[in-house]
């Protein structure tokens, strides 16, 4: 069973390249998972009280029934009148316990669903903007590889020109005056 002190202890990863959620949005939506829980937790405790006062009083009434049983002669106790129905009382407080039980794990699967389906949203967001990225990078890397390239191109043609023209200042060096 999912506790409040379950939703406090919870923590998210975050991705690499963008952090992956709103911490303040998952802390809010975690503080209302968390008080919504121990509402209904709070009022299943109360009817699961309520019904354990009745059994109580009813286990009184059987004990009163039982001794009236077993002496015919003498007179039957008092019962209190608020007891008179009590298999309906029990009745309506497990009902009450069952319907917050229910509605408490109903809220928690939407709550639940609703964090899965913003996480999914996150990482489908965080995907594209990776590879978005990613692409970026790559055309950068291609744009700089292409600039290498002409520039190696250029340096060894410069580097032809150089050597040529060296060579034929050396030579007119060695011609006679």
């Amino acid at each position: 069973m999912l506790t409040p002190v379950d939703i406090d202890r919870k923590q998210f990863t975050t991705v690499r390249l963008k952090e992956g959620y709103d911490q303040d949005d998952v802390d809010d939506f975690l503080d209302s998972c968390k008080g919504a829980l121990a509402g209904s937790l709070a009022r299943e405790q109360a009817a699961q009280s309520e019904l354990s006062r009745v059994k109580s009083q009813l286990a009184v009434v059987q004990r009163q029934l039982d001794a009236y049983g077993s002496a015919p002669t003498t007179a039957m106790p008092a019962i209190p009148e608020y007891l008179g129905d009590v298999s309906r009382i029990l009745s309506v407080a497990q009902q009450t316990a069952d319907q917050q039980t229910a509605e408490a794990a109903k809220k928690a699967d939407e709550h639940i669903a609703a964090a899965k389906s913003e996480a999914a949203r996150i990482i489908g967001e965080s995907t594209v903007e990776a590879d978005n990225q990613r692409n970026r990078a790559q055309g950068e890397l291609y744009t700089v590889q292409t600039t290498l390239a002409g520039l190696r191109d250029q340096e060894q043609k410069l580097r032809a020109f150089l050597t040529d023209h060296l060579t034929a200042l050396g030579a007119k060096l060695d011609e006679p005056h």
